[in-house]
């Protein structure tokens, strides 16, 4: 089928087969949340919001989540960070007072259903960072502690950068011009905050009151070009681990074959 270059041809067969779709009313390929030519295969499967892990009313293909009414709720993703990896968040475009997007990391062990913390960056296991309706600043937390290294952001606009080295344990949050901290993660300097190195993250989506947040994890086009070896989040991009063999055994003669 087309790759997506152009609406009208979306659902088009490239084989002799003429066995084409009609895209439906309402498909868009404009860049940003609504984008729906995602490219998740069942051999290259990207991550979601898991609809298992917390409270939220998720939607858009389990990439869109809607915060509860007064509370603090949130959702961990279906996969883990591979070795470096590069994700997205943003609000809707709309929002009220108190109205507050949440994105970050919390460790792959452990309950996750649902995440141990309400928002990432209020327990001393997570990171994250707060893009809120009436603060035009990002600001990282860990612990429930506010970071001093913030940069500026536009709740209805800006897109949030969340970078993670695992291996080394370093962590980036970026508004698409700078990063909190004044760091690169292309050239692992100056992280927002660092971690145990070898910690296996996933991503953590959080809101205050009946915020909307979107993330991506590769799935549709960045916003932003991610730092240089930096990887979506998806099956192909995890490192094929080595076979486990379980030793050798001694058949029993059976004509239908040994028995383990």
């Amino acid at each position: 089928f087309d790759t997506g270059a152009a609406l009208a041809n979306l659902g088009n067969d490239f084989s002799d087969n003429n066995n084409d779709w009609t895209v439906g009313a309402g498909f868009s390929i404009t860049l940003g949340a609504n984008y729906d030519w995602m490219t998740d295969t069942p051999s290259n499967n990207h991550a979601t919001l898991n609809p298992l892990s917390g409270e939220t009313t998720l939607s858009n293909a389990n990439l869109t989540s809607l915060g509860l009414t007064s509370a603090y709720t949130s959702r961990v993703a279906t996969q883990s960070i591979p070795h470096k990896a590069y994700f997205e968040a943003q609000s809707n475009g709309a929002g009220a007072t108190n109205h507050t997007i949440y994105s970050g990391v919390r460790p792959a062990a452990g309950p996750q259903l649902p995440p141990p913390a309400n928002f990432p960056g209020q327990d001393a296991l997570s990171y994250g960072v707060m893009m809120a309706y009436n603060n035009a600043i990002l600001t990282p937390y860990h612990n429930n502690i506010a970071s001093g290294q913030t940069v500026s952001q536009n709740y209805a606009a800006t897109v949030v950068q969340v970078a993670v080295d695992y291996i080394d344990g370093k962590i980036w949050f970026g508004n698409g011009t700078d990063w909190c901290g004044g760091g690169d993660p292309a050239t692992g300097t100056l992280p927002t905050y660092t971690f145990t190195p070898g910690t296996k993250m996933i991503p953590h989506l959080g809101h205050y009151h009946v915020s909307t947040g979107h993330i991506n994890f590769g799935q549709r086009p960045f916003a932003h070009i991610p730092p240089s070896g930096f990887m979506p989040i998806c099956a192909e991009n995890f490192p094929a681990d080595a076979v486990t063999l379980s030793g050798s055994f001694t058949g029993n003669a059976n004509a239908n074959g040994p028995l383990v």
